[in-house]
Order: structure tokens, then C-alpha cells, then sequence
């Protein structure tokens, strides 16, 4: 009763007027975080735009920050002699997953290498599959397929092991995309 009776005397915000100063402050720091994003942008695609890879890789349908980051996490793409040892990089490659006794039947991706570049190539992968009629038809396959038919997940990994095989190509032969490409490297 003493605090309901204190509550009542005192002097403080009504919970309209509260609400509405807690907004205000919500939005008042979404707005600084927004500024401060549009400033990592410029300054990551001022980077970007100037290096020789640039043009190649803005062929391919990622947009351009999703490129830009995807070669951040890479890095100088002429200290790899091949395609394999950015998946490696990745940790895409796949692991026998067993113990002494017993081997599970699904081989999964090792998982050892940049969990960010990974996390860039799933998101890419997913935007690929809603506009990219070559890499969602590939999607289905890898899951219809008679034998062996993968899960999303199972799938998804392909797709981004593709990807990077796709980023190769365009790095090495310093070339813009050609769809016929995808579809010659099956991985």
C-alpha cells in the first residue's frame, strides 16, 4: 500500500509521455546507425571500384556490396592458384564425419574456415536462387534428383561451393559473366 500510495504522490512521466521519449531515443539512434552504415558503404565500394576485379565480378548479379564483401573476406585473389582453395577458405569442402565405429552417411561441409565468408555466400546463394533462373534450376535438380537427392541445406552448400567456382572464373579469366558458365561448372 505504501508504494501505490508513494507512486501516486510522486512526480513523474505519464506512460504516454514515457513511451514517446523512448521512441524518439529509438529512433533518434537508428538514424545515427543508418548514417554511419551509408559511410561503411562508400567508403568499402570506394575501395572496390578502383580494383582490376571489379568489373569482372560486377557482372555476375550479387549487387555490388555483397560482391565487394565477398572479396574483402577473399582477399588478394592472386595468392590462389585455383578454385579449390577458395571453397577451402570458405570451409565448404566436405569432411568425413565418423569415429572409430561408425560413418555418417551425409559428409558435411568442414566448417573450419571464415564463417563470415560462408554466411556471404548462403545469403548470395539464397538472392541467386529467387533471380537467377540457372542457379534455381539447379537448386530443384540437386533436390529432385533420383539418386541421392539432397536436402536445402545440402543443396545450398553446392550452390555456394558453385559460386566461389563462378568468382574463380571471373577472377582468373578477368572476364564478364556468361550464364553458360555456370551451368560448365557443375560442382
Amino acid at each position: 500500500y505504501k508504494r501505490q500510495h508513494l507512486a501516486q504522490q510522486s512526480v513523474g512521466l505519464e506512460a504516454t509521455q514515457g513511451l514517446q521519449l523512448a521512441i524518439q531515443g529509438h529512433l533518434q539512434v537508428l538514424a545515427v546507425q543508418a548514417m554511419q552504415l551509408q559511410q561503411i558503404k562508400s567508403q568499402l565500394l570506394a575501395v572496390f571500384y578502383p580494383l582490376p576485379e571489379a568489373p569482372a565480378l560486377l557482372s555476375f548479379a550479387l549487387g555490388e556490396v555483397t560482391t565487394a564483401l565477398i572479396l574483402a573476406e577473399i582477399g588478394d585473389p592472386t595468392r590462389y592458384s585455383n578454385a579449390q582453395q577458395l571453397i577451402k577458405l570458405a570451409g565448404l569442402q566436405p569432411t568425413p564425419d565418423s569415429s572409430g565405429k561408425k560413418t555418417n552417411s551425409p559428409t558435411p561441409m568442414s566448417g573450419k574456415g571464415r564463417s563470415r565468408l560462408r554466411t556471404l555466400l548462403y545469403f548470395a546463394c539464397l538472392r541467386l536462387i529467387q533471380q537467377d533462373e540457372a542457379f534455381a534450376l539447379r537448386y530443384q535438380q540437386l533436390q529432385q534428383r533420383a539418386t541421392n537427392p539432397l536436402t536445402g541445406m545440402q543443396a545450398l552448400g553446392v550452390l555456394m561451393t558453385k559460386l566461389l567456382r563462378i568468382f574463380w572464373a571471373l577472377l582468373k579469366q578477368k572476364t564478364v559473366y556468361n550464364p553458360a558458365l555456370g551451368s560448365s561448372l557443375d560442382a
